[in-house]
C-alpha cells in the first residue's frame, strides 16, 4: 500500500492505495479541470 500526498492549486489530497503514474496524471487532470 502506497501514500501519495499531492497539493494541486492550494488543495491538498491524499491517495491511497495501489496508484501508478497513470492514475496520478489521471486524477490530477480531474482536479485541474
Amino acid at each position: 500500500m502506497s501514500v501519495v500526498h499531492v497539493t494541486i492549486d492550494g488543495v491538498d489530497v491524499t491517495l491511497y492505495g495501489k496508484m501508478d503514474i497513470g492514475d496520478l496524471v489521471a486524477v490530477a487532470a480531474t482536479l485541474e479541470a
